[in-house]
Protein backbone atom coordinates (compact mmCIF):
# COMPACT_ATOMS: atom_id res chain seq x y z
CA UNK A 1 0.00 0.00 0.00
CA UNK A 2 1.37 3.11 -1.01
CA UNK A 3 0.68 6.04 2.17
CA UNK A 4 1.31 9.14 0.45
CA UNK A 5 -2.64 9.88 -0.18
CA UNK A 6 -3.63 9.42 3.07
CA UNK A 7 -0.94 10.95 4.77
CA UNK A 8 -1.96 13.83 1.92
CA UNK A 9 -5.08 13.42 3.28
CA UNK A 10 -4.49 13.99 6.88
CA UNK A 11 -2.29 16.70 6.22
CA UNK A 12 -4.79 18.43 4.04
CA UNK A 13 -7.58 18.58 7.38
CA UNK A 14 -4.91 20.02 9.64
CA UNK A 15 -4.17 22.89 7.16
CA UNK A 16 -7.83 23.42 6.27
CA UNK A 17 -8.42 23.43 10.23
CA UNK A 18 -5.39 25.77 10.83
CA UNK A 19 -6.80 27.95 8.01
CA UNK A 20 -10.11 27.94 9.77
CA UNK A 21 -9.07 29.00 12.73
CA UNK A 22 -6.43 31.70 11.62
CA UNK A 23 -9.57 33.60 9.64
CA UNK A 24 -11.83 33.17 13.38
CA UNK A 25 -8.91 34.86 15.12
CA UNK A 26 -8.97 37.54 12.17
CA UNK A 27 -12.83 37.87 12.00
CA UNK A 28 -12.40 38.65 16.64
CA UNK A 29 -9.77 40.84 16.07
CA UNK A 30 -10.25 43.24 13.36
CA UNK A 31 -13.45 44.24 14.99
CA UNK A 32 -11.33 45.26 18.03
CA UNK A 33 -8.74 47.00 16.25
CA UNK A 34 -11.28 49.03 15.11
CA UNK A 35 -12.88 49.95 17.80
CA UNK A 36 -9.56 50.55 19.25
CA UNK A 37 -8.36 52.76 16.37
CA UNK A 38 -11.89 54.48 16.87
CA UNK A 39 -11.29 55.34 20.73
CA UNK A 40 -7.61 56.53 20.22
CA UNK A 41 -8.63 58.51 17.04
CA UNK A 42 -11.21 60.49 19.19
CA UNK A 43 -9.15 60.60 22.05
CA UNK A 44 -6.67 62.07 19.67
CA UNK A 45 -8.87 64.30 18.36
CA UNK A 46 -10.51 65.51 21.72
CA UNK A 47 -6.84 66.06 23.27
CA UNK A 48 -5.79 68.18 20.45
CA UNK A 49 -8.89 70.38 20.67
CA UNK A 50 -8.56 70.63 24.35
CA UNK A 51 -5.26 71.77 23.67
CA UNK A 52 -6.27 74.40 21.02
CA UNK A 53 -8.81 75.74 22.95
CA UNK A 54 -6.10 76.33 25.89
CA UNK A 55 -3.70 78.07 23.87
CA UNK A 56 -6.39 80.13 21.98
CA UNK A 57 -9.31 81.25 25.13
CA UNK A 58 -7.08 83.08 26.64
CA UNK A 59 -6.26 85.59 24.00
CA UNK A 60 -9.62 85.93 22.89
CA UNK A 61 -10.64 87.12 26.09
CA UNK A 62 -8.10 89.75 26.00
CA UNK A 63 -9.24 90.49 22.36
CA UNK A 64 -12.55 90.71 23.33
CA UNK A 65 -11.95 93.41 26.12
CA UNK A 66 -9.72 95.07 24.18
CA UNK A 67 -6.75 93.88 26.30
CA UNK A 68 -4.96 91.80 23.29
CA UNK A 69 -4.13 93.32 19.62
CA UNK A 70 -5.65 90.89 16.87
CA UNK A 71 -2.09 90.13 15.20
CA UNK A 72 -1.02 88.26 19.03
CA UNK A 73 -4.00 86.08 17.84
CA UNK A 74 -3.00 85.43 14.53
CA UNK A 75 0.20 84.26 16.14
CA UNK A 76 -1.25 81.67 17.85
CA UNK A 77 -3.26 79.90 14.93
CA UNK A 78 -0.72 77.22 12.50
CA UNK A 79 -1.90 77.73 8.89
CA UNK A 80 -3.57 74.34 9.37
CA UNK A 81 -5.67 75.54 12.20
CA UNK A 82 -7.86 78.32 10.64
CA UNK A 83 -11.42 76.28 10.39
CA UNK A 84 -11.31 74.64 13.71
CA UNK A 85 -9.96 78.44 14.88
CA UNK A 86 -13.45 79.45 13.47
CA UNK A 87 -15.77 77.25 14.76
CA UNK A 88 -14.16 77.96 18.27
CA UNK A 89 -14.43 81.64 18.06
CA UNK A 90 -18.26 81.31 16.90
CA UNK A 91 -18.62 78.70 19.56
CA UNK A 92 -17.99 81.49 22.09
CA UNK A 93 -19.31 84.21 19.54
CA UNK A 94 -22.80 82.69 19.91
CA UNK A 95 -23.07 82.78 23.72
CA UNK A 96 -22.41 86.72 23.57
CA UNK A 97 -24.51 89.52 22.42
CA UNK A 98 -24.17 93.31 20.80
CA UNK A 99 -20.60 94.51 20.46
CA UNK A 100 -18.76 91.93 22.13
CA UNK A 101 -20.00 89.17 19.72
CA UNK A 102 -19.45 91.78 16.40
CA UNK A 103 -16.15 92.19 17.54
CA UNK A 104 -15.69 88.09 17.33
CA UNK A 105 -17.35 87.82 14.63
CA UNK A 106 -15.16 90.33 12.80
CA UNK A 107 -11.90 88.02 13.94
CA UNK A 108 -13.10 85.28 12.61
CA UNK A 109 -14.56 86.70 8.93
CA UNK A 110 -10.68 86.98 8.62
CA UNK A 111 -9.79 83.50 8.35
CA UNK A 112 -12.77 82.37 5.80
CA UNK A 113 -11.08 81.98 3.18
CA UNK A 114 -10.17 77.88 4.08
CA UNK A 115 -14.26 77.70 4.44
CA UNK A 116 -14.56 78.47 0.81
CA UNK A 117 -12.24 75.63 0.18
CA UNK A 118 -14.03 73.52 2.17
CA UNK A 119 -17.06 74.31 0.11
CA UNK A 120 -15.86 71.38 -2.41
CA UNK A 121 -14.70 69.05 0.35
CA UNK A 122 -15.54 65.62 -0.36
CA UNK A 123 -17.84 64.96 2.76
CA UNK A 124 -21.42 66.51 2.48
CA UNK A 125 -21.48 67.36 6.23
CA UNK A 126 -17.91 69.06 5.87
CA UNK A 127 -19.59 71.01 2.71
CA UNK A 128 -22.75 72.07 4.66
CA UNK A 129 -20.88 72.80 8.14
CA UNK A 130 -18.69 75.80 5.79
CA UNK A 131 -21.84 76.54 3.84
CA UNK A 132 -23.42 77.18 7.46
CA UNK A 133 -20.88 79.65 8.62
CA UNK A 134 -20.24 81.00 5.52
CA UNK A 135 -23.95 82.04 5.74
CA UNK A 136 -23.37 83.61 9.34
CA UNK A 137 -19.86 85.43 8.78
CA UNK A 138 -19.21 86.17 5.18
CA UNK A 139 -22.20 87.73 3.52
CA UNK A 140 -22.53 89.31 1.63
CA UNK A 141 -18.87 88.62 0.07
CA UNK A 142 -19.28 84.50 -0.49
CA UNK A 143 -22.77 84.73 -1.62
CA UNK A 144 -21.69 83.40 -5.03
CA UNK A 145 -20.42 80.47 -3.47
CA UNK A 146 -23.76 80.11 -1.40
CA UNK A 147 -25.71 80.39 -4.81
CA UNK A 148 -23.09 77.75 -6.07
CA UNK A 149 -23.68 75.37 -3.07
CA UNK A 150 -27.55 75.78 -4.00
CA UNK A 151 -26.92 73.41 -6.64
CA UNK A 152 -24.89 70.80 -4.79
CA UNK A 153 -25.33 67.34 -6.07
CA UNK A 154 -26.15 66.18 -2.24
CA UNK A 155 -29.88 68.04 -0.95
CA UNK A 156 -29.04 68.48 1.99
CA UNK A 157 -26.01 70.68 1.29
CA UNK A 158 -28.13 72.60 -0.52
CA UNK A 159 -31.08 72.60 1.72
CA UNK A 160 -28.52 74.82 3.88
CA UNK A 161 -27.55 77.09 1.78
CA UNK A 162 -30.76 77.79 1.04
CA UNK A 163 -31.62 79.21 4.75
CA UNK A 164 -28.52 80.87 4.38
CA UNK A 165 -29.09 82.63 1.71
CA UNK A 166 -32.67 83.55 2.89
CA UNK A 167 -31.63 84.27 6.48
CA UNK A 168 -29.29 87.34 4.87
CA UNK A 169 -30.35 88.51 1.34
CA UNK A 170 -34.46 87.32 1.08
CA UNK A 171 -35.40 89.22 -1.63
CA UNK A 172 -32.54 88.39 -3.47
CA UNK A 173 -32.76 84.56 -3.41
CA UNK A 174 -35.78 84.03 -2.87
CA UNK A 175 -36.13 83.16 -7.13
CA UNK A 176 -33.03 81.21 -7.16
CA UNK A 177 -34.34 78.78 -3.72
CA UNK A 178 -37.68 78.49 -5.97
CA UNK A 179 -35.95 77.10 -9.04
CA UNK A 180 -34.62 74.22 -6.45
CA UNK A 181 -37.23 73.59 -4.48
CA UNK A 182 -37.96 70.56 -6.11
CA UNK A 183 -34.56 69.40 -4.73
CA UNK A 184 -35.86 69.90 -1.44
CA UNK A 185 -38.94 67.41 -1.62
CA UNK A 186 -38.14 65.49 1.01
CA UNK A 187 -38.00 68.00 3.77
CA UNK A 188 -42.08 68.79 4.58
CA UNK A 189 -44.05 71.24 2.48
CA UNK A 190 -45.23 73.06 5.84
CA UNK A 191 -41.61 73.90 6.77
CA UNK A 192 -40.98 74.90 3.42
CA UNK A 193 -43.80 77.33 3.19
CA UNK A 194 -42.82 78.90 6.61
CA UNK A 195 -39.02 78.92 5.19
CA UNK A 196 -40.23 81.04 1.88
CA UNK A 197 -42.13 82.73 4.35
CA UNK A 198 -39.33 84.15 6.33
CA UNK A 199 -38.66 85.99 3.44
CA UNK A 200 -41.21 88.62 4.11
CA UNK A 201 -44.16 90.30 1.96
CA UNK A 202 -41.67 91.83 -0.29
CA UNK A 203 -41.46 88.29 -2.05
CA UNK A 204 -44.50 87.87 -3.05
CA UNK A 205 -44.30 88.71 -6.24
CA UNK A 206 -42.06 86.16 -6.62
CA UNK A 207 -43.92 83.55 -5.00
CA UNK A 208 -47.59 84.77 -7.08
CA UNK A 209 -45.17 83.99 -10.19
CA UNK A 210 -44.43 80.78 -9.08
CA UNK A 211 -47.80 79.91 -7.52
CA UNK A 212 -49.18 80.81 -11.49
CA UNK A 213 -47.06 78.93 -13.36
CA UNK A 214 -48.33 75.08 -14.19
CA UNK A 215 -44.90 73.98 -14.93
CA UNK A 216 -43.78 74.00 -11.64
CA UNK A 217 -45.79 71.14 -10.27
CA UNK A 218 -49.35 71.33 -8.52
CA UNK A 219 -47.48 70.04 -5.07
CA UNK A 220 -44.73 72.87 -5.15
CA UNK A 221 -47.07 75.56 -6.05
CA UNK A 222 -49.03 74.80 -3.68
CA UNK A 223 -45.90 75.45 -1.17
CA UNK A 224 -45.56 78.65 -2.66
CA UNK A 225 -49.17 79.30 -2.04
CA UNK A 226 -49.11 78.34 1.68
CA UNK A 227 -46.19 80.81 1.79
CA UNK A 228 -48.13 83.73 0.37
CA UNK A 229 -51.14 82.46 2.85
CA UNK A 230 -48.68 82.81 5.79
CA UNK A 231 -47.42 86.44 4.37
CA UNK A 232 -51.17 86.89 4.20
CA UNK A 233 -50.64 88.51 0.90
CA UNK A 234 -53.77 90.10 -0.59
CA UNK A 235 -53.16 89.82 -3.98
CA UNK A 236 -52.64 86.12 -3.54
CA UNK A 237 -56.38 85.33 -3.01
CA UNK A 238 -57.76 86.58 -7.18
CA UNK A 239 -54.57 84.21 -7.76
CA UNK A 240 -55.57 81.63 -6.13
CA UNK A 241 -60.00 81.75 -7.04
CA UNK A 242 -58.82 81.73 -10.35
CA UNK A 243 -56.86 78.44 -9.88
CA UNK A 244 -59.23 76.65 -7.62
CA UNK A 245 -61.40 77.01 -11.01
CA UNK A 246 -59.75 74.86 -13.26
CA UNK A 247 -60.26 72.16 -10.35
CA UNK A 248 -56.48 71.49 -9.44
CA UNK A 249 -55.39 68.34 -7.19
CA UNK A 250 -56.01 68.03 -3.46
CA UNK A 251 -53.19 69.94 -2.22
CA UNK A 252 -53.02 72.75 -4.70
CA UNK A 253 -56.55 73.12 -3.73
CA UNK A 254 -57.07 73.15 0.09
CA UNK A 255 -53.76 75.49 -0.29
CA UNK A 256 -55.72 78.15 -2.42
CA UNK A 257 -58.52 77.46 0.09
CA UNK A 258 -56.26 78.23 2.99
CA UNK A 259 -55.45 81.54 1.23
CA UNK A 260 -59.00 82.74 0.68
CA UNK A 261 -59.51 81.99 4.21
CA UNK A 262 -57.21 84.26 5.04
CA UNK A 263 -57.56 87.01 2.93
CA UNK A 264 -60.05 86.03 0.71
CA UNK A 265 -63.23 88.42 -0.36
CA UNK A 266 -67.03 88.42 -0.88
CA UNK A 267 -67.02 88.42 -4.22
CA UNK A 268 -64.51 85.07 -4.56
CA UNK A 269 -66.85 82.54 -2.52
CA UNK A 270 -68.28 81.83 -5.78
CA UNK A 271 -64.81 80.14 -6.96
CA UNK A 272 -65.64 77.55 -3.55
CA UNK A 273 -69.04 76.90 -3.96
CA UNK A 274 -68.06 76.17 -7.58
CA UNK A 275 -66.29 72.88 -6.19
CA UNK A 276 -69.19 71.44 -4.45
CA UNK A 277 -70.22 68.76 -4.24
CA UNK A 278 -67.11 67.46 -2.82
CA UNK A 279 -66.14 63.98 -1.84
CA UNK A 280 -62.86 64.35 -0.13
CA UNK A 281 -63.78 65.21 3.95
CA UNK A 282 -60.01 67.43 4.42
CA UNK A 283 -61.02 69.28 0.99
CA UNK A 284 -64.66 69.51 2.12
CA UNK A 285 -63.81 70.69 5.77
CA UNK A 286 -61.21 73.61 3.84
CA UNK A 287 -63.93 74.81 1.81
CA UNK A 288 -66.41 75.03 4.62
CA UNK A 289 -63.79 77.13 7.06
CA UNK A 290 -62.96 79.29 3.74
CA UNK A 291 -66.70 79.49 3.00
CA UNK A 292 -67.29 80.72 6.67
CA UNK A 293 -65.16 83.50 6.38
CA UNK A 294 -65.70 84.93 3.11
CA UNK A 295 -69.38 83.98 2.59
CA UNK A 296 -72.70 85.15 3.66
CA UNK A 297 -75.39 84.64 1.17
CA UNK A 298 -78.00 82.54 1.61
CA UNK A 299 -76.80 79.45 -0.61
CA UNK A 300 -73.26 79.76 1.40
CA UNK A 301 -75.42 79.13 4.44
CA UNK A 302 -77.46 76.46 3.32
CA UNK A 303 -74.23 74.71 1.60
CA UNK A 304 -72.84 74.70 5.31
CA UNK A 305 -75.55 73.58 7.00
CA UNK A 306 -76.35 70.95 4.95
CA UNK A 307 -72.84 69.79 6.07
CA UNK A 308 -73.25 69.47 9.60
CA UNK A 309 -74.84 66.02 8.62
CA UNK A 310 -71.64 64.79 6.95
CA UNK A 311 -70.32 61.58 7.96
CA UNK A 312 -67.36 62.69 9.09
CA UNK A 313 -66.98 64.48 12.49
CA UNK A 314 -64.25 66.51 11.57
CA UNK A 315 -66.84 67.61 8.21
CA UNK A 316 -69.39 68.37 10.48
CA UNK A 317 -67.08 70.18 13.62
CA UNK A 318 -65.69 72.41 10.54
CA UNK A 319 -69.49 73.30 8.85
CA UNK A 320 -70.20 74.08 12.76
CA UNK A 321 -67.70 76.35 13.07
CA UNK A 322 -68.10 77.98 9.79
CA UNK A 323 -71.62 78.96 10.87
CA UNK A 324 -70.46 80.58 14.30
CA UNK A 325 -68.27 82.45 11.90
CA UNK A 326 -70.73 83.71 9.66
CA UNK A 327 -72.69 84.69 13.02
CA UNK A 328 -75.42 81.75 12.34
CA UNK A 329 -76.04 81.27 15.89
CA UNK A 330 -79.40 80.65 15.00
CA UNK A 331 -79.17 78.30 13.09
CA UNK A 332 -76.30 75.90 14.87
CA UNK A 333 -79.08 76.16 18.31
CA UNK A 334 -81.89 74.65 15.92
CA UNK A 335 -79.73 71.88 14.85
CA UNK A 336 -78.38 71.31 18.43
CA UNK A 337 -81.72 71.03 19.56
CA UNK A 338 -82.76 68.61 17.03
CA UNK A 339 -81.07 66.05 18.51
CA UNK A 340 -79.48 65.00 14.79
CA UNK A 341 -76.35 63.62 13.76
CA UNK A 342 -73.35 65.16 15.39
CA UNK A 343 -75.67 67.93 17.06
CA UNK A 344 -73.52 67.41 20.09
CA UNK A 345 -70.32 69.56 18.19
CA UNK A 346 -72.92 72.21 17.08
CA UNK A 347 -73.55 72.26 21.42
CA UNK A 348 -69.97 72.68 21.40
CA UNK A 349 -69.00 75.63 19.24
CA UNK A 350 -72.54 77.36 20.59
CA UNK A 351 -70.56 77.08 24.04
CA UNK A 352 -67.26 78.00 22.72
CA UNK A 353 -69.16 81.10 21.08
CA UNK A 354 -70.33 82.00 24.12
CA UNK A 355 -67.57 81.99 26.49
Amino acid sequence: MNPLPGGWAALDSWTVLGLAGIVVALLMIIPLAAAFYLHWRNGHRAALWASREKRWSPALMGYLFEEEPEDSIRSLVGPDEEVPFVEHVLKLSRNLRGEERERLDRLATSYLRPMVERCDHRDPEQRAKAVSILGELGMPQYRGELMVALEDRVPYVAFTAAKALLNNEPGQSVAAILGNLHRFEESSPFYLAGLLASAGIDTAPTLRDYLSTEQNGEELRAIAARALRIIRDPEAAELAAGILEGKPGLELSMACLEILAGVGRPEQAAAIRALFPLENAELLAKALAALGQIGGSEEDRVLIAGSLRHRSAWVALAAARALRDMGERDTLEEYWKGGERHHDLAGEILEEAAS
